[in-house]
């Protein structure tokens, strides 16, 4: 499938200081939205840039936004640049995504992939204030597909206590009125992932302010609850492929609570809560 839109995200935490700072880019046919987003503070500044290229290697468009396996840079002039080294990286296996086989389907709505889970990063982040980002932790991913859909949710927590923990999730219309959502915690090295719908299937309960969902395979078992102040959420632009525009359809909280528990033939494994989560639910026209 060639894909009209294809979404790149930085998603990167200071847990000391309660800091997030996002990265973003969705890349058209011939042009791009690139955005920094900053918490505390409600910070949020986007362009339209012409001429992106996308390769096996990553993405660059002109001088504003470039992110490989090892750096990501956006630069919208003073007062809104971020340049980070990736090191340590927690990779994605190669030869998966993040809807396991089922997403190797052409014609779905959204394809999903984490990657890098989780990474030491440093570098520095100007916004509403200049931050350092020596000793902060990220996470990346890219999505891909026709448009947005008419709705979409999404989360990810990579902060809980020092604990070396990844959870992340999206959901939205996978065929037609068919919604589908995607799990995947990353624990003691392990990667769980569920969201097949017949051997691996997760229900999500979704509305604003208010993230639940429950996944079970053969062996594992993952719980999600996820809360935020509706009010408090930024509102993201995001590109209209065919039409060289934004629409502020994302309602994202960079920092909101959650809680997780994932069980291994019945016993809990791992549970555990954090402050720092990236939360999102989103809405369109499904174009």
């Amino acid at each position: 499938m060639t894909a009209s839109l294809r979404g790149f995200y930085w998603r990167l935490t200071d847990a000391g200081t309660g800091r997030v700072a996002v990265a973003l880019c969705g890349v058209c046919p011939g042009w791009a939205l690139v955005g920094l987003a900053v918490h505390p503070g409600g910070w949020w500044r986007s362009r339209i840039v012409d001429d992106p290229h996308v390769d096996d290697r990553g993405v660059r468009v002109g001088t504003a936004f470039a992110a490989d396996a090892r750096h990501v840079r956006l630069d919208l002039g003073p007062g809104c640049r971020l340049e980070a080294e990736v090191i340590g990286a927690d990779r994605w296996p190669r030869a998966w995504n993040g809807l396991g086989p089922g997403g190797w389907l052409p014609g779905l709505a959204q394809y999903w992939r984490p990657d890098p889970l989780r990474a030491r990063v440093t570098g520095a982040v100007e916004a509403a204030e200049r931050w350092s980002l020596h000793g902060w932790s990220g996470y990346a991913e890219r999505n891909w597909g026709p448009a947005f859909p008419s709705r979409w949710w999404w989360g990810e927590a990579h902060d809980f206590g020092g604990d070396p923990v990844t959870v992340a999730f999206a959901g939205g219309p996978a065929f037609g009125p068919l919604e589908a959502t995607a799990v995947v915690v990353r624990l003691d090295g392990r990667l769980v992932r569920l969201g097949e719908p017949v051997l691996a299937g997760v229900s999500a309960s979704v509305e604003p302010g208010s993230w639940r969902l429950r996944g079970r395979s053969l062996r594992h078992g993952v719980e999600v609850e996820a809360a935020a102040d509706p009010a408090a959420a930024h509102v993201l632009d995001v590109p209209l492929p065919d039409e060289r525009r934004v629409e502020p359809w994302s309602h994202q909280h960079l920092a909101g609570g959650l809680r997780v528990r994932v069980t291994r033939r019945g016993r809990t494994v791992y549970a555990g809560q954090t402050d720092m989560a990236g939360l999102e639910l989103g809405r369109g026209t499904g174009r």
